[in-house]
């Protein structure tokens, strides 16, 4: 059994999975100093085949593969 993509149409059976986070530069009158930030926000779980994001919370995700056959 197997899904398809609500955005693009396609059959797809996993979705590829992106934390957010947010990167910035610190200028302390000398050197640029990289400093990584987790900004909060929550997870995409994404389509493989148009990366479009279909949710952003882990549990539709799960009951989306689940009904597609991939869980």
């Amino acid at each position: 059994m197997s899904n398809k993509c609500p955005k693009c149409g396609k059959e797809i059976t996993y979705l590829k999975h992106y934390q957010t986070c947010e990167v910035g530069w610190d200028f302390d009158g000398e050197d640029y100093n990289n400093q990584d930030f987790i900004d909060g926000t929550d997870p995409e779980y994404t389509c493989p085949e148009c990366d479009q994001t279909l949710f952003t919370n882990e549990e539709d995700a799960i009951e989306f593969l689940k009904n597609s056959g991939g869980a």
